[in-house]
């Protein structure tokens, strides 16, 4: 008995330690970028209730607050392009800080804010900024990493974990200050930003250069090299695309579906699966991408691709809860890998020089996608949702089939 509690008491702490090196390994400097995306994503996160504010307090529409969220994800757009520009021609970490003073300006708005139309432009410089920030203080965080690649892609596992924990916190944070208002988390939330950008302001390590190389001079195999990063760009932004549009079924066909097929567990159906998904990333993202480290990149972004495919595709087979509950860690595992192997390949296959616009690129994609997904999925939701999960199935295949052939190609050339 005594032996057995000894043989457990070892691999779980074998588990441990392996658990929590997947977070070892990163400069201060990096963790300082980390915790102030931690941050942001909390004060930030008042957004997905702003529908409720619009409707509920100033008494618009649900089509003008339609109207208001795609002024957001317009803005989203510009704020990805602008915030790489301003990247690569400034400092990243102190662009990324006048992006967080802006958007504590622009939810200050929202205090005395009551106007459909000064509403409009609030969104859309709401969404500049947050984009812009992301966008800067990726480049930022990434530039810190010693240009070693399997620390940038620890880095991008971990950032995926505290925004989704910063995201649900906020969640809780809110649901339970029901009584305080939405006047009063705009001053809370604007207030903090404001803060938040002083503190990021005052940090003082300089930023890191990402290439100290010519661009002027280029031989035989530099500019093999250079056709070869493009190849690569393109096809992670066509992926982002595609990608991104399957992703963004979950807020838009996906609910309904589950709502329909299960519809005697009420929104019990719907709540399960996305805290299954959350619970997965939160706990298992840094993990995932610490074992997988050492392999390629660009085949992890075709796995994720298939992966996110089949964990929709999945759907069609919705005879039991359970498959749509295995489908879910599927999606989510595909969600992960995907993710952080992309935002790699986009930054490692940019322009040495532009690694901000890289960054902006992936941004304004996934932005697109978020737009044009839910529009496309709602028409072939309304013809036969099983055409639509078939659809997304082949879609992360194709990706998968277009990665591998890639990668073989390079490897060849």
């Amino acid at each position: 008995m005594a032996s057995i509690i000894k043989k457990s008491a070892y691999y779980i702490g074998l588990g441990a330690r392996t658990y929590f090196s997947s977070y070892s390994g990163l400069q201060r400097s990096v963790w300082t970028g980390i915790i102030i995306n931690f941050l942001n994503a909390i004060l930030t996160s008042l957004l997905p209730f702003l529908a409720i504010y619009f409707v509920n307090e100033l008494k618009l529409s649900a089509e003008d607050a339609g109207i208001l969220l795609s002024c957001y994800g317009v803005g989203t757009l510009v704020g990805g392009l602008l915030g790489g520009k301003l990247a690569d021609a400034f400092s990243a970490k102190l662009v990324s800080g006048q992006f967080v003073l802006l958007e504590a300006f622009f939810y200050a708005m929202l205090i005395f804010t009551h106007s459909f139309w000064i509403l409009t432009i609030t969104l859309f410089f709401i969404g500049i900024a947050s984009y812009g920030f992301l966008t800067a203080s990726y480049t930022w965080i990434l530039s810190y990493c010693k240009h070693s690649e399997s620390e940038k892609f620890k880095a991008l596992g971990i950032l995926a974990v505290v925004s989704n924990l910063g995201m649900g916190l906020a969640a809780i944070l809110i649901s339970f200050s029901g009584t305080i208002g939405f006047q009063m988390l705009f001053i809370v939330s604007s207030t903090s930003l404001a803060l938040l950008s002083f503190a990021i302001f005052l940090v003082k390590k300089p930023i890191i250069k990402t290439s100290a190389l010519p661009t002027n001079v280029e031989g035989p195999k530099e500019s093999s090299n250079i056709k070869a990063n493009k190849i690569t760009l393109y096809l992670a932004l066509t992926c982002i695309l595609l990608m991104g549009a399957i992703v963004a079924q979950l807020n838009s066909t996906y609910p309904l579906y589950i709502q329909d097929t299960f519809s005697q567990m009420g929104l019990k159906s719907i709540s399960i699966l996305f805290t299954v998904n959350s619970l997965l990333i939160v706990f298992f993202q840094a993990p995932v991408v610490h074992f997988f480290k050492d392999v390629n990149k660009l085949r992890l972004v075709g796995v994720g691709s298939v992966l996110l495919g089949l964990g929709m595709c999945l759907l069609i087979f919705s005879m039991s809860y359970w498959v749509m509950i295995f489908s879910c860690i599927v999606f989510s595992v595909g969600e992960m890998l995907f993710f952080s192997a992309v935002q790699l390949v986009c930054y490692e296959s940019g322009n040495p020089n532009k690694k901000g616009q890289s960054m902006g690129l992936f941004r304004v994609f996934y932005g697109a996608s978020r737009i044009i997904g839910p529009t496309i999925g709602g028409f072939f939701y309304h013809f036969n949702p099983s055409v639509l999960w078939g659809l997304c199935g082949f879609i992360g295949f194709f990706c998968w089939v277009m990665c591998e052939f890639i990668k073989i190609k390079i490897i060849k050339n």
